[in-house]
C-alpha cells in the first residue's frame, strides 16, 4: 500500500485473490501484471484502476541480470501514467510493446522459446557423452559456450532486420552447418516448431488445452 508502482508475481490461481487483498489508489497506484493468463480487464476489475494506469509484462528470467528484454502491453507511450515506467523497461534490456491483447499473446510465443531451447541443448549434450564420451561437466561446458557464441552474434546488429538471415547465408556452402539446417528442414524438424508455437498461443487465448497430438496436429482445437 506504501508502493507507488505494484508488480503483481504469482502463480495463476492466485493473481485474483492477491489483488483483491491489496488496496488500490487510483490516484497513485500503477500496477505491473507478470502473469501471463491474467487479462487487463480483469486487473481492471479486481483493482479498480482505471486502464490507463494497468499494465501487463512478461519476460525472461535473465532480464534480471539486464540481459533481455520485455513484452508488454499496451504501449506506455499511449497512456500518460505509464510513460514513467518506460525509463526503467529500457535500463532492464529494453521492451516491445503492443497496444492491446489481441496481439501480445503472439508476442508471448518468444518466451516459450526457453523450455525448448534448453532441451535441444540437452539433447546436444547427451548425443556428446553417448556418441564421444565426454564427461556430462565437458558436454554441458561445450555446448552452452557454443549457444553462448551463436547467440552474441545474432545479438549484433540488432538494427538490422536481416541479420539472422544473414548469419544463415554466412554458412559455408556445401559445409556441415549448411547441410545440418537442410537436414532439418526435410525432417520437418522447423515445421513443429511453427505447430508447438501454434499450440501455445491457442492455450494462451483460451482455445485449447495446448496439447499436440501427433496424429492430428494439435488436439480440441
Amino acid at each position: 500500500d506504501e508502493s507507488d508502482v505494484v508488480f503483481l508475481s504469482v502463480l495463476p490461481q492466485q493473481a485474483a485473490s492477491v489483488v483483491a487483498d491489496l488496496n488500490f489508489d487510483a490516484d497513485r497506484h500503477l500496477l505491473v501484471s507478470l502473469v501471463a493468463t491474467a487479462g487487463l480487464a480483469e486487473l481492471r476489475e479486481g483493482s479498480g484502476l482505471p486502464k490507463e494506469k494497468v499494465l501487463k509484462m512478461i519476460c525472461l528470467p535473465s532480464v534480471a541480470r539486464h540481459e533481455s528484454v520485455c513484452l508488454i502491453t499496451p504501449d506506455p507511450k499511449d497512456f500518460p501514467p505509464l510513460a514513467e515506467l518506460a525509463p526503467m523497461f529500457d535500463a532492464i534490456g529494453g521492451y516491445v510493446a503492443t497496444p492491446d491483447e489481441k496481439n501480445f499473446s503472439g508476442l508471448m510465443i518468444s518466451t516459450n522459446l526457453m523450455g525448448p531451447v534448453y532441451g535441444i541443448m540437452r539433447q546436444n549434450r547427451e548425443w556428446l557423452r553417448n556418441t564421444i564420451g565426454l564427461s556430462k561437466l565437458e558436454a554441458s561446458q561445450l555446448i552452452s559456450k557454443m549457444y553462448l557464441g551463436m547467440a552474441l552474434d545474432a545479438n549484433r546488429h540488432l538494427d538490422n532486420p536481416d541479420r539472422i538471415d544473414e548469419l544463415i547465408a554466412e554458412q559455408t556452402p556445401g559445409g556441415l552447418n549448411e547441410q545440418a539446417l537442410e537436414n532439418l528442414k526435410r525432417l520437418g524438424t522447423l515445421d513443429h516448431f511453427d505447430r508447438v508455437n501454434t499450440a501455445t498461443r491457442s492455450r494462451i487465448d483460451g482455445e485449447s488445452d495446448g496439447w499436440i497430438d501427433p496424429e492430428k496436429h494439435i488436439s480440441h482445437l
